[in-house]
């Protein structure tokens, strides 16, 4: 619009300037130059824009998750943008109206599938080859001798046997018996303690369970605190008549048991070794006597004491003289059922074989 007013105004300069030319050339005469006219000047105009942006984004995740996880994503953009301008020649007016709409939707579905566990099978287990003893039982811990005793057994096995053991744990008796079964048998006399063995075989291998059971004696020991291991006594206690002895390096006795059993006995301390001989009754002469203190042996020793040898030399060089004189008093024995001797010395009680023969020195109690 302002351009088209410059150009009006150019031409009529245009025009003037040309008339001026003209009056210049002709006749002098006075001519009415006409009016300029003084045209406004040009308002540069302004022009005014409004712009309006609406951002509206909306996002939802939605997440659903169980064990094993199929993701599905969603994903939805909108973008609008409307610009509208406007103008008029006087005053000119521009509008403009953006809206930008994006949305944005994202929706993650989690699906679980579940995987299977594995599971380890252990591998089966062989069968044992061995034998086992499932049960093996007594109905009484304890009994006198000669009562019965029901033992009762369930062995996996190939063959089985019964073994009876004193109470030294030595084997007295083995009988063959079924793997599985029972039996009654008689408690043993002449022993505190016994035991009965279950022995079961199969493929060359063997296995054991033991039952013991304690026996009650009928008759009692003579002595106090009698060792478990000595088992019962075969009978009661006697008094049997004797004598007795010490010698600076042993001592000495005489037991008269009858039947023909009338013993000498000596005892080395040195070689805690005894030795017996039959009573003899001494009629020689002592060739040697003892130093003044000392005694020598009674007349129920002499004749083992003089004649007979002990272990390494005659009995006076060995245990020596007596340190006081013989007792001659009764002397309480008792056999258990092995026959061997018990016999109450005052040194103690000692054990002896039942020959009164020879042997190790053993005290009991």
């Amino acid at each position: 619009m302002a351009s088209r007013r410059w150009a009006i105004l150019r031409h009529f300069i245009m025009v003037v300037t040309l008339g001026i030319i003209l009056a210049g050339c002709g006749p002098q005469q006075a001519v009415a130059l006409p009016t300029l006219a003084i045209l406004p000047s040009p308002t540069p105009v302004t022009p005014t824009a409004t712009f309006t942006a609406t951002d509206t984004p909306t996002e939802t995740p939605t997440v659903t998750a169980t064990n094993t996880a199929t993701a599905t994503s969603t994903q939805t953009a909108t973008s609008t943008a409307t610009p509208t301008l406007t103008g008029t020649p006087r005053p000119p007016t521009a509008t403009m109206t953006a809206t930008i709409t994006p949305t944005s939707t994202v929706t993650p579905t989690v699906t679980a599938t579940e995987t299977p566990t594995a599971t380890n099978t252990p591998p089966a287990s062989p069968t044992q080859a061995g034998p086992i003893i499932n049960s093996f039982t007594a109905n009484v811990s304890t009994a006198a001798p000669g009562s019965p005793v029901l033992l009762t057994w369930d062995a996996a096995a190939d063959s089985a046997r019964l073994e009876r053991l004193n109470s030294a744990g030595v084997v007295q008796e083995t009988i063959p018996v079924p793997p599985v079964s029972q039996s009654s048998l008689t408690v043993p006399g002449g022993d505190t303690r016994v035991v009965y063995r279950l022995v079961a075989s199969r493929g060359g291998q063997e296995t054991s369970l033991s039952v013991a059971i304690a026996v009650t004696c009928s008759t009692p020991w003579f002595f106090p605190n009698a060792p478990a291991s000595l088992g019962c006594p075969a009978g009661p206690a006697s008094s049997t008549a004797g004598a007795y002895q010490p010698f600076e390096q042993g001592w000495m006795f005489r037991l008269q048991l009858g039947s023909g059993q009338d013993r000498v006995c000596g005892i080395q301390n040195d070689r805690q070794r005894y030795s017996c001989f039959a009573y003899e009754v001494y009629t020689g002469t002592p060739s040697v006597t003892p130093p003044t203190g000392l005694f020598p042996p009674g007349a129920d020793f002499q004749e083992v004491f003089y004649d007979k040898l002990a272990i390494g030399g005659f009995w006076y060089d060995i245990i020596g003289w007596g340190t006081t004189s013989v007792s001659n008093a009764p002397l309480t024995t008792q056999r258990d059922s092995q026959g061997r001797i018990y016999v109450q010395t005052p040194l103690g009680v000692y054990r002896f074989d039942s020959g009164l023969t020879n042997g190790p020195v053993e005290r009991i109690g």
